[in-house]
């Protein structure tokens, strides 16, 4: 069904953008209460009247006029409104409404959003029905968020199949193991020579014990991340230990900052990035920008694309989180050069 497929492009979106840290905390570590925060900051950074009918759904509020309305009756949503999206954040419930995925959409920038049932979600992209013509369905192919982001960081997509799988013949491996060991028959084989019973018996004992301490410990290293991360272990779960450094956008780049303290809703926080917070920068002088910078730095549209901006590498939007595009010979000369000619 397109609604399922819906929801899976939509919670991929957020596995992807979680991944390689363009999320707040809110939204890689959430709770009821940072769900609701990161509302109010969204509203309040990105607010648009498309999004209307997603937030009225979801709050029960009807006419919702602006943004500081909205802002108003998010504040008075109760936190416990926001556990659905929660539970299925970290994999508790496997088919949330509609309502709960679109706002997810809403909060990650996914596109396109809301829902619509006119739309066929396919695995290859969306495709929207158009007209019918002559008894044949008119329609327009736009590749998904999803493969975007895939295409673009070249990151594998992991199936949560395969990995349930996976989980199952590990169990299945370990239930084996622990059979033989309790099988008395398959302990108290014949002893080499030389060697009592028993002894043999208390020998394969310590080899077990021995390999089963190996395994621990390697899966105990597999699974973790640098910086103090955990690796989730189920899809949609956060990390369970908060990173040991954090960084923020300050307007212009990215600062460190400590991650135990609370900050105002405007501070956003990421973990700690070593290359991006050296690298990624917001161009404060576009007309400085030189046509041999094509294709190294990168720009973005904001405020309904009535603004653009530019940045040192490529990447996400800190704030809109919009992926970021090359520039191109087209857009130096639409947008830099003019700036140019004004010095």
């Amino acid at each position: 069904m397109s609604s399922n497929l819906y929801k899976e492009l939509v919670f991929n979106d957020y596995l992807q953008k979680r991944e390689i840290n363009v999320l707040s905390l809110n939204l890689t570590q959430p709770t009821p209460a940072k769900l609701k925060d990161e509302c109010l900051r969204v509203c309040n950074s990105r607010y648009d009247e498309k999004d209307v009918k997603i937030l009225e759904y979801f709050l029960k509020y009807s006419h919702i006029k602006d943004k500081d309305d909205c802002l108003k009756k998010i504040k008075k949503c109760e936190i416990a409104r926001f556990r659905p999206l929660l539970h299925f954040l970290n994999g508790k419930i496997n088919k949330p409404d509609i309502g709960t995925i679109d706002l997810l959409a809403w909060l990650i920038n996914f596109k396109p959003r809301p829902y619509e049932v006119g739309r066929d979600y396919n695995e290859e992209g969306v495709v929207e029905v158009k007209e019918v013509v002559d008894g044949k369905v008119k329609e327009n192919s736009l590749l998904s968020e999803l493969e975007k982001v895939t295409e673009f960081f070249n990151i594998e997509k992991t199936e949560p199949e395969k990995i349930d799988d996976r989980k199952e013949e590990s169990e299945e491996e370990k239930r084996s193991i622990f059979k033989q060991v309790s099988s008395n028959e398959s302990i108290d084989g014949d002893a080499p020579n030389g060697m009592s019973k028993k002894g043999y018996k208390k020998q394969r004992y310590v080899i077990i014990s021995i390999a089963f301490l190996i395994i621990a410990c390697v899966l105990g290293y597999a699974l973790r991340k640098p910086d103090g991360q955990k690796i989730a272990t189920q899809i949609g779960s956060p990390p369970t230990l908060l990173p040991q450094r954090c960084m923020y956008w300050a307007s212009e780049e990215y600062k460190e900052i400590d991650c135990t303290k609370k900050y105002g809703s405007d501070t956003i926080l990421v973990a700690f990035d070593s290359v991006k917070i050296i690298t990624f920068k917001k161009i404060t002088r576009p007309d400085t920008i030189t046509l041999e910078s094509k294709g190294v730095i990168c720009y973005t549209k904001v405020n309904r694309g009535k603004d653009i901006v530019f940045f040192t590498s490529d990447g996400f939007h800190p704030i809109t989180h919009s992926r970021l595009k090359p520039m191109t010979v087209y857009i130096y000369n639409k947008y830099i050069l003019p700036l140019k000619q004004k010095i």
